[in-house]
């Protein structure tokens, strides 16, 4: 947990974001889930996806668990594991979305990712602050300067890049089973279900964190704060002049005791159109 603990110190430090990260563990049974965790069938009386959940647990920082009988969306309980996925499914014969029928569909049904059907039997997920188990991996909420922050953090010491995907749909899938199977980090942009549902606003990005890299991502965090490349927020240069227009130079040597009191409008138009000119090449 030591780790965890300064991953958490890090990114609420350099970092910032407005909700909290959200630790996710896969469980196989009953017994490994933490006392005290809700169910949205059995607590709420409610059917959720996965992307609502998650939605839960950063903003309202609840400490939730999702099961098959819990949530909706066929897509969460495949990518999960939750569900034996057909073969038809495989295969791409499923016309299951409301993709073109034939090859399109196929082709988004073999894109998405799913951990191993058995293996797992719940989700569960709390705000990092109130974790109590070992978490599979980490999922933050942010802007896209604070991803980028993120990203940062986890190349800095390491240089190279993250590959990541991105999909129709299917966020959960990408968020949870690219990020276990692959153990890396993923920048993922969130889809059509949190969206819609999860409530995830225009201006929201995902990062995930596999404990493998939880040290690296803190280390990196530190290391690169303080360069102006690599600040969050990030550093504004301001080490420039602007150059007013030609009225406002000749305003300003007025109030200085020189100038010209004498304003022509035809002629200080003209300083303007040579003097806009020069920033701007499509003006006429």
């Amino acid at each position: 947990m030591k780790k965890l603990n300064e991953l958490e110190n890090a990114i609420n430090q350099y970092v910032r974001p407005t909700s909290s990260p959200v630790a996710l563990k896969m469980c196989k049974s009953e017994d490994k889930i933490p006392e005290g965790i809700k169910f949205p069938l059995k607590d709420l009386g409610l059917h959720w996806p996965v992307c609502m959940v998650l939605t839960a647990v950063a903003r309202k920082k609840w400490i939730m668990g999702i099961g098959f009988d819990d949530q909706q969306c066929p897509l969460g309980n495949l990518a999960l594991g939750l569900a034996e996925p057909p073969e038809s499914f495989l295969n791409g014969e499923l016309q299951w979305s409301i993709l073109p029928p034939g090859e399109a569909n196929a082709q988004y049904s073999k894109s998405i990712k799913l951990l191993e059907y058995g293996k797992y039997d719940y989700l569960i997920a709390a705000p990092i602050d109130k974790v109590e188990f070992d978490p599979d991996m980490i999922l933050i909420f942010g802007t896209p300067a604070q991803v980028t922050k993120l990203v940062q953090g986890r190349l800095f010491l390491t240089g190279g890049s993250l590959n990541s995907s991105a999909s129709l749909g299917a966020t959960c899938s990408i968020q949870v089973a690219h990020t276990i199977l692959n153990d890396e980090c993923q920048v993922v942009l969130p889809g059509s279900g949190p969206r819609c549902f999860g409530q995830i606003q225009d201006h929201e990005m995902c990062f995930t964190i596999p404990p493998s890299k939880f040290e690296v991502i803190s280390e990196g965090l530190k290391a690169s704060t303080g360069l102006v490349a690599y600040d969050y927020p990030p550093d504004t240069v301001m080490n420039f002049e602007f150059e007013f227009p030609p009225s406002y130079k000749n305003f300003q040597e007025v109030l200085a005791g020189g100038g010209d009191i004498n304003f022509n409008p035809e002629k200080e138009m003209l300083k303007y159109v040579e003097w806009k000119k020069k920033y701007d090449p499509y003006f006429e």
